[in-house]
Protein backbone atom coordinates (compact mmCIF):
# COMPACT_ATOMS: atom_id res chain seq x y z
CA UNK A 1 0.00 0.00 0.00
CA UNK A 2 1.34 3.07 -1.28
CA UNK A 3 0.83 6.44 -0.02
CA UNK A 4 -0.59 4.88 3.56
CA UNK A 5 0.27 6.67 6.31
CA UNK A 6 1.49 4.40 8.80
CA UNK A 7 0.63 6.21 11.83
CA UNK A 8 -2.10 5.11 13.79
CA UNK A 9 -5.51 6.80 13.14
CA UNK A 10 -7.38 8.97 15.78
CA UNK A 11 -10.96 8.09 16.69
CA UNK A 12 -12.55 12.02 17.65
CA UNK A 13 -15.06 11.88 19.59
CA UNK A 14 -18.57 12.31 18.72
CA UNK A 15 -19.73 16.03 19.70
CA UNK A 16 -22.51 16.49 21.88
CA UNK A 17 -26.02 17.50 20.58
CA UNK A 18 -26.68 19.63 23.39
CA UNK A 19 -24.82 22.65 24.29
CA UNK A 20 -23.08 23.44 27.00
CA UNK A 21 -25.30 25.07 29.90
CA UNK A 22 -25.05 28.52 29.04
CA UNK A 23 -24.52 31.70 32.35
CA UNK A 24 -28.53 32.29 31.87
CA UNK A 25 -29.55 28.42 32.53
CA UNK A 26 -27.11 28.34 35.23
CA UNK A 27 -28.52 31.45 36.67
CA UNK A 28 -31.73 29.95 36.62
CA UNK A 29 -30.62 26.66 38.14
CA UNK A 30 -28.98 28.66 41.10
CA UNK A 31 -32.03 30.80 42.19
CA UNK A 32 -34.58 27.34 42.08
CA UNK A 33 -32.11 26.30 44.24
CA UNK A 34 -32.05 29.09 46.51
CA UNK A 35 -35.70 29.15 46.48
CA UNK A 36 -35.74 25.89 47.50
CA UNK A 37 -33.58 26.13 50.28
CA UNK A 38 -35.55 29.08 51.27
CA UNK A 39 -38.91 27.34 51.29
CA UNK A 40 -37.22 24.72 53.46
CA UNK A 41 -36.29 27.27 56.15
CA UNK A 42 -40.07 28.54 56.20
CA UNK A 43 -41.33 25.43 56.38
CA UNK A 44 -38.51 24.70 59.34
CA UNK A 45 -39.82 28.13 60.93
CA UNK A 46 -43.27 27.52 60.59
CA UNK A 47 -42.98 23.98 62.65
CA UNK A 48 -41.34 25.66 65.35
CA UNK A 49 -43.51 28.08 65.31
CA UNK A 50 -46.43 25.76 65.30
CA UNK A 51 -44.51 23.49 68.50
CA UNK A 52 -44.12 26.67 70.01
CA UNK A 53 -48.22 27.47 70.01
CA UNK A 54 -48.31 23.92 71.13
CA UNK A 55 -45.78 23.96 74.26
CA UNK A 56 -47.67 27.24 74.90
CA UNK A 57 -51.34 25.68 74.74
CA UNK A 58 -50.32 22.96 77.28
CA UNK A 59 -48.42 25.16 79.36
CA UNK A 60 -52.03 27.52 79.78
CA UNK A 61 -53.96 24.27 79.85
CA UNK A 62 -52.41 22.93 82.70
CA UNK A 63 -51.90 26.40 84.48
CA UNK A 64 -56.19 26.26 84.31
CA UNK A 65 -56.42 23.23 85.61
CA UNK A 66 -54.48 23.52 88.64
CA UNK A 67 -55.90 26.75 89.61
CA UNK A 68 -59.16 25.22 89.18
CA UNK A 69 -58.03 22.13 91.19
CA UNK A 70 -56.94 24.89 93.75
CA UNK A 71 -59.99 27.26 93.64
CA UNK A 72 -61.94 23.67 94.68
CA UNK A 73 -59.78 22.70 97.25
CA UNK A 74 -60.40 26.39 98.99
CA UNK A 75 -63.91 25.90 98.69
CA UNK A 76 -63.68 22.42 100.04
CA UNK A 77 -61.29 23.37 103.01
CA UNK A 78 -63.80 26.40 103.66
CA UNK A 79 -67.19 24.94 103.21
CA UNK A 80 -67.80 22.11 106.04
CA UNK A 81 -70.96 21.48 108.11
CA UNK A 82 -71.16 19.56 111.28
CA UNK A 83 -74.66 17.93 109.54
CA UNK A 84 -72.05 16.43 106.52
CA UNK A 85 -68.76 16.45 108.19
CA UNK A 86 -67.84 12.91 107.08
CA UNK A 87 -68.32 13.79 103.46
CA UNK A 88 -66.81 16.70 103.56
CA UNK A 89 -63.69 15.46 104.59
CA UNK A 90 -63.40 12.96 101.95
CA UNK A 91 -63.82 15.98 99.50
CA UNK A 92 -61.24 17.52 101.40
CA UNK A 93 -59.11 14.20 101.24
CA UNK A 94 -60.19 13.34 97.82
CA UNK A 95 -58.06 16.44 96.16
CA UNK A 96 -55.36 16.59 98.46
CA UNK A 97 -52.06 14.80 98.24
CA UNK A 98 -49.21 14.61 100.51
CA UNK A 99 -48.84 16.71 103.60
CA UNK A 100 -52.31 17.75 103.44
CA UNK A 101 -53.90 14.32 102.90
CA UNK A 102 -51.95 13.06 105.88
CA UNK A 103 -53.24 15.76 108.24
CA UNK A 104 -57.03 15.25 107.30
CA UNK A 105 -56.72 11.63 107.56
CA UNK A 106 -55.39 12.11 110.88
CA UNK A 107 -58.19 14.07 112.06
CA UNK A 108 -60.93 11.89 110.35
CA UNK A 109 -61.79 10.38 113.32
CA UNK A 110 -61.86 13.97 115.95
CA UNK A 111 -62.92 16.75 113.28
CA UNK A 112 -66.76 15.82 112.93
CA UNK A 113 -66.76 15.35 116.53
CA UNK A 114 -65.69 18.75 116.84
CA UNK A 115 -68.16 20.16 114.52
CA UNK A 116 -71.22 18.23 115.67
CA UNK A 117 -70.34 19.67 119.29
CA UNK A 118 -69.92 23.32 118.35
CA UNK A 119 -73.12 22.95 115.28
CA UNK A 120 -70.22 24.38 112.99
CA UNK A 121 -70.91 25.03 109.51
CA UNK A 122 -69.19 27.22 107.00
CA UNK A 123 -69.54 28.13 103.41
CA UNK A 124 -66.96 29.16 101.52
CA UNK A 125 -66.71 31.26 98.21
CA UNK A 126 -63.78 31.93 96.23
CA UNK A 127 -63.01 35.59 95.52
CA UNK A 128 -59.89 35.76 93.62
CA UNK A 129 -57.15 33.43 92.55
CA UNK A 130 -53.98 33.46 90.83
CA UNK A 131 -50.71 31.53 89.99
CA UNK A 132 -47.77 32.50 91.32
CA UNK A 133 -45.50 30.05 90.02
CA UNK A 134 -45.66 27.31 87.57
CA UNK A 135 -43.79 23.85 86.40
CA UNK A 136 -44.29 20.75 84.43
CA UNK A 137 -45.18 18.92 87.84
CA UNK A 138 -46.00 21.92 90.75
CA UNK A 139 -48.19 25.08 91.03
CA UNK A 140 -48.34 27.38 93.68
CA UNK A 141 -51.46 28.73 93.70
CA UNK A 142 -52.53 32.01 95.49
CA UNK A 143 -56.44 31.86 96.33
CA UNK A 144 -58.32 34.33 98.43
CA UNK A 145 -62.13 33.09 100.16
CA UNK A 146 -64.65 34.22 102.09
CA UNK A 147 -66.41 31.87 104.56
CA UNK A 148 -69.50 32.54 106.09
CA UNK A 149 -69.48 30.43 109.40
CA UNK A 150 -72.22 30.17 111.85
CA UNK A 151 -71.69 28.00 115.17
CA UNK A 152 -73.76 27.36 118.32
CA UNK A 153 -71.85 30.58 119.91
CA UNK A 154 -72.40 32.79 117.22
CA UNK A 155 -76.28 31.74 117.37
CA UNK A 156 -76.54 32.08 121.24
CA UNK A 157 -75.01 35.29 120.89
CA UNK A 158 -77.49 36.39 118.30
CA UNK A 159 -74.41 37.62 116.40
CA UNK A 160 -75.94 35.23 113.42
CA UNK A 161 -72.98 34.65 110.67
CA UNK A 162 -69.74 35.96 110.67
CA UNK A 163 -67.47 36.50 107.63
CA UNK A 164 -63.50 35.10 107.62
CA UNK A 165 -61.13 36.61 105.06
CA UNK A 166 -58.82 33.63 104.35
CA UNK A 167 -56.21 34.20 101.95
CA UNK A 168 -54.47 30.94 100.96
CA UNK A 169 -50.66 29.69 99.52
CA UNK A 170 -51.41 26.12 98.23
CA UNK A 171 -49.00 23.89 96.59
CA UNK A 172 -50.25 21.41 93.89
CA UNK A 173 -48.62 18.11 92.49
CA UNK A 174 -49.90 16.84 88.91
CA UNK A 175 -50.94 12.80 90.14
CA UNK A 176 -51.84 10.70 87.45
CA UNK A 177 -53.25 13.58 85.21
CA UNK A 178 -55.15 15.22 87.85
CA UNK A 179 -53.78 18.22 90.15
CA UNK A 180 -53.72 17.83 93.83
CA UNK A 181 -52.95 19.85 96.57
CA UNK A 182 -50.46 19.03 98.63
CA UNK A 183 -49.72 22.15 101.11
CA UNK A 184 -52.15 24.63 102.23
CA UNK A 185 -50.43 27.68 104.07
CA UNK A 186 -52.45 30.52 105.55
CA UNK A 187 -51.07 34.16 104.59
CA UNK A 188 -51.72 35.75 108.15
CA UNK A 189 -54.67 35.09 110.45
CA UNK A 190 -58.64 34.63 109.85
CA UNK A 191 -60.12 38.07 109.66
Amino acid sequence: MEGADPRPVELSQPTPTEPAPTEPVRRALGLVIALVLLLLALLGGVGWLVQDARTVRQRDDARQAALQAARQQAVNLTTISYETADHDLARIIAAATGTLKTQFEAQRTQFPTVLKRDKSVSVGTVLAAGVASQSSSTVEALVAVDASVSNAASAKAGSGKLVKHYRMDMKLIRVGGRWLVSQVAFAGLPQ
